[in-house]
């Protein structure tokens, strides 16, 4: 069912057509709707349990990202970073690679990494995106 979406009215009218008419087949109902058993189900015990806040749209964004970059290295790149062009240094994500390696941190990311992890900070990126790619 991704990229399919259920418009609000037809939850609505799920939470509502379930109350009131208890003679009609979900079957027909969901015929009605232009919905398939399933969502039905779903919405209904989404409107039961948690009411019409219920019917919104839940975020699909993961509870966690085990493979994101963590705060402390965040820290570092900047203050790397801020170091660098207070120096006069090329402060581009390979130069702090570098430098981080060269401080003895074991688990330096990718310059790649670096780049979007500065993106992300709000810095002024050094490798010109487009698309999503480094031009």
């Amino acid at each position: 069912m991704a990229g399919k979406s259920v418009p609000m009215e037809a939850r609505l009218q799920v939470a509502f057509v379930s109350m009131l008419d208890a003679e009609v087949t979900v079957a027909a109902k969901c015929a009605a709707l232009g919905i398939g058993r399933d969502s039905y189900y779903r919405y209904l015990r989404r409107f039961r349990a948690r009411g019409v806040e219920g019917l919104l749209d839940d975020s699909s964004r993961p509870s966690r990202s085990p493979t994101a970059t963590p705060a402390s290295m965040v820290a570092l790149i900047v203050a790397t970073r801020q170091e660098l062009a207070a120096a006069g240094w090329d402060h581009g994500a390979r130069s702090i690679a570098a430098r981080l390696r060269r401080a003895g941190i074991v688990d330096v990311p990718q310059p790649r990494t670096i780049h979007r992890v500065l993106c992300r900070q709000g810095r002024r990126c050094q490798i010109v995106c487009v698309r999503g790619r480094s031009v």
